[in-house]
């Protein structure tokens, strides 16, 4: 009889056991999913004509440096350009922040992306730099040395730019 009991027991926890298994799958399958469904709905405004055109119009910018830049598309200056570029940058920066915290797969956004974020990166990271010195001089603002604007949007180029020269080292 005790053979009975330990046996019902045994099934018991394996029952359990694939029970727990396949529940894990079950949401390790939904999260992938939820997952690319947040990158597809950031994907759909990256492939936007609206965002095409504001990310042409910043590419077209012509500027020496920070300060040039500033007088002729800074927020005082020229707000429309100067929105473009916050949404634009806003976007790279949202994409990064959830690459950073594991809930978008980078080599998804590398494989779509990866393309527009570096050269983007080349025309905005320079003014974004270059702000970020700006507004640690004005205490007022609520940049005040309290974060890094953007910092999503650089951290996106850079786990791109690691990932890229591992890429470029394995084929040598």
């Amino acid at each position: 009889m005790a053979s009975f009991e330990f046996l019902a027991v045994i099934i018991s926890i394996l029952g359990l056991s694939a029970s727990i298994t396949y529940y894990a799958i079950v949401l390790r399958n939904q999260n992938k999913t939820r997952q690319t469904q947040l990158f597809m709905d950031l994907y759909a405004v990256y492939r936007d004509p609206e965002f095409a055109r504001m990310w042409g119009e910043i590419m077209d910018q012509e500027y020496s440096d920070f300060d040039d830049y500033w007088q002729k598309y800074g927020s005082e200056t020229n707000r429309e350009a100067w929105n473009k570029w916050q949404s634009v940058g806003r976007l790279f920066n949202g994409i990064g922040v959830l690459v950073k915290r594991g809930m978008v797969d980078i080599e998804l956004v590398e494989e779509l992306m990866a393309v527009i974020i570096f050269v983007s990166w080349s025309q905005m990271g320079p003014i974004l730099y270059g702000f970020r010195d700006w507004t640690k001089n004005r205490q007022h603002t609520i940049y005040a040395g309290a974060y890094q604007p953007m910092s999503g949007f650089e951290y996106l180029y850079n786990e791109l730019e690691k990932r890229k020269k591992a890429i470029n080292k394995n084929k040598k």
